[in-house]
């Protein structure tokens, strides 16, 4: 397993080194344009990455793996940490379901259970999808202890609506993460809200909030 070759951290070392302020905010995200297209998804998945270790309480390095690297391919992330290295599997919740659903967001206020609620139906699939797709993969037998990060970026998460459906669903996801045997744990993080929304922990079967 090894690092890819351009590293996020150098672009982020350039603008901290500026004092923190609104211009160097905005000259960051203007540098961004000029990065190509695959630096700055993975610039992004680093933000995605460092922020779910900041809300978690964990100072880690975090390195970008190169899926080339080996076979099979390594998870996207090592981060690096005082006890050893834990290994991250990002996946963002695509959010064309949501954006749909979106357009019933007058009805969001008040939930009548007698009716079919049409933005759960919509956002849950490809939430369940997402998540056994990676269940699915197989990884650098070296990657231990590795988690799954399941995030929001795009858009809302939804999560006043989408939590009862976790509730009802919670026993089906505990099952077929400890099936699988791929994670350790998988969290579902809104990285626009800065909350973890839930953490599930295979080896001891337990749903935290």
């Amino acid at each position: 397993m090894r690092q890819k070759r351009w590293d996020p951290k150098q672009f982020i070392e350039r603008f901290s080194k500026m004092p923190d302020c609104p211009a160097t905010r905005r000259a960051y995200e203007s540098g961004k344009y000029f990065l190509k297209t695959h630096e700055r998804k993975l610039l992004r998945e680093y933000e995605v990455a460092m922020s779910f270790c900041w809300h978690l309480g964990v100072e880690v390095s975090v390195v970008m793996l190169d899926p080339a690297s080996s076979h099979p391919p390594p998870p996207d992330i090592e981060c690096q940490i005082a006890n050893g290295s834990h290994f991250l599997e990002l996946a963002e919740i695509i959010q064309e379901d949501i954006i749909e659903a979106s357009v019933f967001s007058s009805k969001f206020p008040t939930l009548d259970t007698t009716k079919p609620q049409e933005p759960l139906s919509k956002v849950w699939p490809t939430l369940w999808k997402t998540f056994t797709k990676k269940l699915g993969k197989k990884y650098h037998p070296d990657a231990r202890p590795m988690s799954l990060l399941l995030y929001y970026d795009r858009a809302d998460s939804y999560w006043e609506l989408l939590r009862p459906v976790f509730e009802q669903k919670a026993a089906e996801i505990r099952n077929s993460l400890l099936d699988s045997g791929t994670f350790d744990q998988v969290f579902l993080f809104d990285i626009n809200r800065g909350e973890i929304l839930r953490a599930f922990v295979a080896e001891s079967l337990r749903v935290q909030d």
